[in-house]
This record gives structure tokens, sequence and C-alpha cells, in this order.
């Protein structure tokens, strides 16, 4: 999980400090990403959507999780692509693809 510094202490790192803190949180960030698109496919998977009264998970994002339709879009896809092709994960993962490029290849 991702640990808040205060922003007036970013300003006491060091150079070496606050690169090597931004290379963990992009890590930490691509994690949460992976478990999210995981967790939304297994939401569609179970049809957990129906039961809350939404027509489908991109509908459960935009209107219950808020997210853009935009950014609906490019976590559905990309939940339902890792789901039918896991090794997906690790390119997300450590940065070999991003869901910008990984919607236009469905």
């Amino acid at each position: 999980m991702c640990s808040s510094i205060p922003a007036a202490d970013l300003a006491a790192l060091s150079a070496n400090d606050l690169c090597s803190r931004l290379a963990q949180l992009l890590d930490d960030e691509r994690a949460c990403l992976v478990a999210f698109l995981r967790h939304l496919a297994e939401l569609e998977r179970r049809k957990l959507h129906l039961e809350r009264g939404y027509g489908s998970a991109f509908k459960y994002c935009t209107e219950h999780l808020k997210l853009s339709n935009a950014s609906a879009y490019r976590r559905t896809t990309a939940a339902a692509l890792m789901a039918r092709f896991p090794a997906i994960a690790d390119y997300l993962l450590d940065g070999r693809l991003r869901l910008s490029t990984l919607c236009p290849l469905k």
C-alpha cells in the first residue's frame, strides 16, 4: 500500500531517496492496477454488478465507482483481456504494457 509523506517532508528527502520513492510508488501503482483489474474481472464473472442494479460492469464503474467513461472503458476492457490472457498482468506490472496500449489491441 501507498504510505504518504507530508508535502513539507518531501523537501527534506535526498535526491536519491526521492527518485527511489518515485520508482517504488510506480511499482505500487502498477500492482494496485493489476489487483483492481483482477477484482473487476471477478465482479464480471460473478455478474455481481447485476445484483447491485447495474446493467454492466462498465455502468458499475461509472455510476458506483465514479470513474470517467474513458477510465471505465479501459479498465473493463483490460479486465476482460487479462481474464482471458493472464500473462497480460506481468506486462502491466513491469510497465511493458499500459492500459492505453492494451485496449486498442483488443
